[in-house]
């Protein structure tokens, strides 16, 4: 339950706003503001935690890794002593993300995502557990704001703005969902439950309400839910 608030409250803030078939998709507490829809400007820090990390190499390592539940694309920073952090002029070293398969810190599991054998080297963070998991990264862009210039200015301002990726995984495939042709993509995963359609194929439906769907149908399938509109 710990590890579902958490991830909800930086992930899921979006249930609190949903619109598509708000009495069905289960709806998290908004306990952190951290922005992760697109057209919200974001700032986020994370404290460090001890970490299990399993390399490419099969090995298992223990080192302190940032407490991100939006994944990490690149490189992934990290300390290998606690006394490092937070030390005076003590920077994180960094590693690259292809050499690790999963992480394990606190209550957050990330893992390398590998769509039809092809690394895709992000690590992103698992959100949903059950018949149906759903892993999270979240990319981050910026934007110069308007009326600023990079040439011949003292400054120029941005915004950052973040972008969702969502990975779903059935029966061991992992497959990356592309915001075009939601339902065409989603539908084959959810259509064993009619109410679970009923969300998706909504015409309020959004990327961002992935989550919510997804824990709807887990909740479904293992008998968590209440009674289904179906039934």
């Amino acid at each position: 339950m710990k590890k579902h608030l958490l991830l909800l409250g930086f992930i899921g803030s979006f249930a609190t706003r949903v619109p598509v078939a708000a009495q069905q998709l289960p709806v998290a507490a908004d306990t952190t503001r951290a922005a992760t829809d697109e057209g919200e400007a974001a700032t986020q820090s994370f404290g460090f935690g001890k970490a299990e990390i399993l390399g490419a190499d099969g090995k298992t390592h223990t080192a302190y890794v940032p407490l991100s539940p939006v994944g990490f694309a690149g490189l992934l920073p990290f300390y290998r002593h606690p006394e490092e952090i937070g030390r005076f002029g003590s920077e994180p070293l960094n590693i690259s993300v292809d050499k690790v398969q999963t992480i394990k810190v606190n209550e957050l599991y990330l893992e390398h995502m590998v769509v039809k054998g092809k690394r895709l080297h992000v690590l992103a963070t698992r959100v949903a557990e059950g018949p149906l998991e759903l892993f999270n990264y979240t990319q981050t862009k910026q934007v110069p704001l308007a009326g600023t210039t990079p040439l011949g200015g003292v400054s120029v301002g941005y915004l950052v703005y973040p972008k969702r990726h969502w990975y779903l995984r059935r029966q061991g495939e992992l497959v990356e969902i592309a915001r075009h042709d939601l339902v065409a993509q989603l539908t084959p995963f959810f259509q064993s439950d009619p109410a679970a359609v009923a969300v998706l194929t909504d015409p309020r439906f959004h990327y961002r309400d992935l989550l919510g769907l997804v824990m709807l149908y887990n909740a479904h399938q293992t008998g968590t839910a209440g009674p289904r509109a179906d039934k």
